[in-house]
């Protein structure tokens, strides 16, 4: 039986800070491991349009800001967002601020744990080793299987 995608239509396509698909070969990335700097530079960095807070914002799920954020945040608080914006009365500045702390507390367990591997390259590299024999074990066996089905044994 071949397993079905059950992927969620609201996180099919990451949008990027450009609002294109995310994707390093684009360049509109927000990297999970970055550092806090370049990271809130990043989402400080996206573009938005030019009405000010005050003013509503009917079109405020299609905003890439409250997108992302949905992403990252608990799902009240992204919806709380979104209702604020079409409401009028939150700014742009305070949305993206929104969403740097949530993405700075979603990541922060994925963070720590790349820092202790990056600490300890020992234990990495037995890892990745130990990784290796058993798949050369599992390679060896099919291998066999191919050559034999194929007539080369």
């Amino acid at each position: 039986m071949i397993p079905e995608p059950q992927i969620r239509d609201e996180v099919a396509v990451v949008p990027g800070t450009d609002g294109q698909k995310m994707s390093k070969s684009y360049g509109n990335t927000i990297e999970s491991s970055a550092r806090k700097r370049p990271s809130a530079k990043k989402i400080m960095g996206i573009v938005m349009d030019s009405r000010t807070p005050a003013e509503p914002k009917p079109d405020a799920e299609k905003n890439l800001a409250v997108q992302l954020l949905k992403l990252v945040a608990p799902a009240e608080a992204g919806k709380d967002f979104e209702n604020r914006l079409r409401a009028g009365g939150l700014g742009y500045g305070d949305l993206k601020k929104a969403l740097f702390e949530n993405y700075w507390n979603y990541f922060a367990d994925a963070r720590k744990k790349r820092a202790e591997l990056a600490a300890n390259p020992d234990y990495v590299n037995q890892v990745l080793a130990d990784g290796a024999s058993r798949a050369r074990v599992l390679a060896r066996t099919v291998l066999k299987r191919a050559r034999k089905a194929g007539g080369l044994e």
